[in-house]
């Protein structure tokens, strides 16, 4: 999964610096440089802690440590999902407010997992097993890891349904008309976006509800990784959209998403 972190961001790169780089700063590009830039930073640690084997000195002492700044992989994209339904509600302060404030609640959960003592190091499985990678599991009776991340699958699961539901009402609205292709763009991406995040979310959930503890950490790498990656080419792709039809954004509150380089007048 680190490499496909690493090669997403190499075959991005001309966009990048058109769509991010060249524009002037908003809310979105400095969610989009945090997601992209945040989980490429964490990777070698994660990589350090997941793929090397280490003392159970070692582990007991920085087992959680991988989770702390995990989370904040998922902050990233999920401020990306939170930008673009607030754009998509045309800028609605309520929206705004209510997905922020449960967006803060699952942060709040998600760190009170990280940092409590919630969780312990995953036994060594290797003979003479006083050595291996740190991952962590839940306690006996627990099942607070397992709800670190599907905490954040309501949330998306909230904001895909909302963002589903008022397509079809702009749809029926505009009496059957097709959509603009920046707001096509913006639903088929953000549904996509959602199913593979919500299968990764799943998996890791269903690892950690089967009786193999061995092999329930697996997926961790996964769900930490994925969703910067998709949530950096979800805005990519629509100001890519915006700037050939940039038109299509004026009413919808799409305009965040749009490109505005630095050197327009």
């Amino acid at each position: 999964m680190a490499a496909v972190v690493v090669w997403d961001w190499v075959i991005s790169l001309p966009r990048e610096w058109r769509f991010i780089w060249k524009t002037h700063w908003t809310p979105v590009k400095v969610a989009y440089l945090f997601c992209r830039y945040w989980v490429m930073a964490v990777v070698p640690y994660l990589l350090y802690c997941f793929v090397m084997d280490h003392s159970l000195e070692t582990c007991q002492r920085i087992f959680n440590i991988p989770v702390v700044l995990a989370l904040w992989n998922q902050v990233g994209s999920q401020v990306i999902l939170l930008i673009r339904t607030y754009a998509f509600f045309n800028r609605s302060r309520y929206i705004l407010g209510a997905l922020s404030t449960a967006m803060a609640g699952v942060v709040s959960y998600q760190l009170y997992v990280a940092t409590a003592p919630e969780m312990n190091l995953l036994p060594f499985v290797t003979p003479p097993f006083n050595k291996g990678p740190c991952f962590p599991s839940s306690k006996p009776h627990s099942a607070h890891l397992l709800g670190f991340f599907i905490a954040p699958l309501l949330w998306d699961t909230i904001v895909t349904t909302i963002t589903v539901v008022k397509a079809f009402n702009i749809r029926r609205s505009s009496g059957g008309a097709p959509s603009s292709r920046l707001i096509q763009t913006f639903l088929r991406e953000g549904v996509f976006y959602y199913l593979l995040i919500s299968v990764a979310n799943l998996i890791n959930g269903i690892f950690y509800l089967q009786p193999r503890q061995v092999i329930s950490a697996i997926n961790i790498p996964l769900s930490v990784m994925l969703g910067p990656v998709l949530a950096c080419r979800l805005i990519l792709d629509l100001r890519e959209r915006g700037s050939e039809t940039v038109s299509h954004s004026e009413g919808t509150g799409m305009a965040a998403f749009t490109t505005k380089s630095n050197n327009s007048n």
